[in-house]
């Protein structure tokens, strides 16, 4: 299955359909210089590879249609399934704490 990807301004989004229902299953967007990111697979998808197949695409976005040097979120430290994901990327991570949450930046060196 290919993703659809889509370069508006500066959001960058990579999507997978359904091919029997036509909806989007999986996606990730983000506005790269500003370090927002969003990625989600249905519950029915995951363990399947779309994740990997997303923050992938989504990288590879980044170094072609950027400038940027870094791919940079934020992710919930209880969130193990995609920290375990990032890891497997090679991200780097740096706890932040505030009062109403624990939160890790999460980068990824991609440009010089």
């Amino acid at each position: 299955m290919m993703p659809q990807i889509f370069s508006e301004q500066q959001m960058l989004r990579v999507e997978y359909k359904s091919k029997e229902t036509g909806n989007v299953f999986a996606y990730i967007y983000g506005v790269p210089h500003i370090g927002l990111v969003t990625l989600h697979v249905d519950e029915q998808y995951r363990r399947q590879g779309y994740g990997m197949k997303l923050m992938q695409e989504y990288i590879r976005l980044v170094k072609e249609k950027t400038n940027e040097t870094f791919v940079r979120f934020e992710c919930h430290k209880d969130n193990s399934p995609a920290l375990a994901l990032y890891r497997k990327l090679g991200f780097s991570f740096r706890e932040e704490t505030d009062d109403d949450c624990a939160t890790i930046i999460c980068l990824l060196k991609v440009g010089i």
